[in-house]
């Protein structure tokens, strides 16, 4: 069986600490970095090194632009704009975790399960989305005040001519949640949230499998 060293440090008040994880077996060597906060007196996961972001990613870019931009030509929305910031589960409107909106594919049901409770486990984490999305078009990944603006701009009150011409161009804002995987790092869930106007948002989970080097999705429900 494999053996796992644990490496942890804590500051002075111990309030945050770090821990180094360590696997050591045949085909699962390998190790990485967690971070924690205490809440209440007690400790909650706010991030990890355990995956690189190669696959969250491909995700990102397979799901890009979703509903409702995926009809729309490069004249119709010349750039996309992306939340640079990833949505956690307190951001989600309502927020509905990924096993109460989608039911575990019959052939894979462990996967799912898995990737539901890496979920569960880090719902509360949030991570800067880097510009490493391969869209057909370009985008821009926003700041708070960007978002601010641009759903102003799109809204049906005239913020004023200046930013209407600044946004000009921009279908809308998509957000992403971080990915959350099984233990193989072969099934996936993600939520997607799509911002037009004041009347027009889509909000979904997603669930997706790896076959071979490709991410292929499998379920999604729009809300």
């Amino acid at each position: 069986p494999p053996r796992s060293t644990l490496f942890p440090y804590t500051t002075l008040f111990r309030s945050v600490a770090v821990l180094y994880a360590a696997s050591m077996c045949p085909s699962c060597r390998g190790g990485h970095w967690f971070y924690f906060e205490k809440r209440d007196g007690q400790w909650v996961r706010r991030s990890s090194s355990t995956f690189d972001r190669t696959d969250t990613y491909a995700i990102y870019s397979l799901l890009m632009p979703g509903v409702p931009f995926d009809g729309m030509s490069t004249s119709q929305a010349p750039h996309f704009a992306i939340a640079a910031e990833t949505l956690n589960v307190n951001d989600m409107d309502p927020a509905v975790p990924p096993d109460g909106q989608l039911q575990p594919p019959p052939d894979n049901p462990g996967a799912f399960r898995e990737a539901v409770q890496d979920f569960y486990t880090r719902k509360y984490e949030r991570m800067r989305i880097d510009h490493q999305l391969k869209l057909d078009r370009p985008y821009d990944l926003l700041d708070k005040t960007a978002v601010t603006e641009l759903k102003s701009s799109l809204g049906g009150i005239d913020p004023g001519s200046e930013i209407k011409d600044k946004w000009a161009g921009y279908p809308g804002i998509t957000y992403f949640s971080e990915v959350y995987f099984n233990s193989t790092h072969k099934a996936a869930l993600v939520y997607m949230n799509n911002f037009c106007a004041a009347l027009c948002a889509n909000g979904q989970w997603i669930y997706l499998e790896k076959k071979g080097e490709q991410w292929v999705r499998r379920s999604g429900l729009n809300i």
